[in-house]
């Protein structure tokens, strides 16, 4: 008998489980198959007096809809098409940005905004400005993200003195800023953020892995999850103490 685990998703009263009458055969995003791949996650067979249905154990599917979240889209009475696409065109990384200003030329934070995919926009941006970088003013910056037309949030955090690590800084933004499922941070001007960016998107919600820790190859830009930063400082377990376990993409 298999044990349902605390963390699982139950495929029942999700719009894009597929049933045949009253038995769960598959899923329109394929996902029952994908999961069914991974070794951390098991694909269990349940029923209740109404159906037969799937229980992604040990995973939270990324997939997982019911109906009545389309209807914020008007999209309750769409087709099965419908709901796929719009799943697709909505369903993109959450993450805050973090970039570290310390070294920055105003050209080096062009260059980084530019590169920042438009089709996987950040939540927010935070730019950590020092006390003695007087050329990099609020109206500088302001000025380069308007030039760029950056639509999502943003704001400067001020450094007063650079005693504290860049590990540190991030460290305080992650355990203050909690709806954010991903953190990226760049720690220096790296080329590679652009697509470091779009490969951290399709690992997550297109093969479904996991990991602790994702970096560049320059080991500028270090990815990771929220959650399971806060979680492991909770318990003690800092998930930068190890850099043999960082996945570089």
């Amino acid at each position: 008998m298999n044990t349902i685990n605390t963390i699982h998703s139950c495929c029942k009263n999700c719009v894009f489980a597929q049933y045949t009458d009253k038995t769960q055969t598959d899923c329109a995003l394929n996902y029952i198959n994908k999961y069914k791949t991974k070794n951390d996650t098991q694909i269990l067979e349940a029923y209740d007096d109404e159906k037969e249905f799937y229980i992604i154990n040990k995973k939270k599917c990324i997939g997982y809809r019911e109906n009545k979240w389309f209807k914020q889209f008007n999209l309750e009475n769409a087709s099965i098409e419908e709901k796929i696409s719009h799943f697709y065109s909505t369903n993109k990384l959450d993450y805050l940005i973090v970039i570290n200003l310390k070294d920055y030329t105003i050209e080096d934070i062009e260059n980084v905004i530019k590169k920042i995919p438009n089709d996987i926009p950040p939540a927010r941006i935070i730019l950590v400005r020092y006390q003695n970088q007087t050329h990099l003013t609020y109206q500088t910056i302001q000025d380069i993200l308007l030039k760029y037309n950056i639509a999502y949030d943003w704001r400067i955090q001020s450094m007063v003195g650079d005693e504290h690590s860049y590990i540190e800084i991030l460290h305080n933004i992650t355990t203050v800023h909690t709806k954010y499922r991903f953190i990226i941070g760049v720690e220096s001007y790296s080329e590679y953020i652009g697509d470091f960016i779009t490969n951290m998107n399709q690992k997550i919600h297109e093969d479904l892995e996991q990991f602790l820790v994702v970096t560049t190859a320059d080991k500028k830009c270090i990815g990771y999850s929220g959650s399971v930063y806060r979680y492991g400082t909770i318990h003690k377990q800092h998930i930068f103490s190890n850099p043999d376990t960082f996945i570089i993409l």
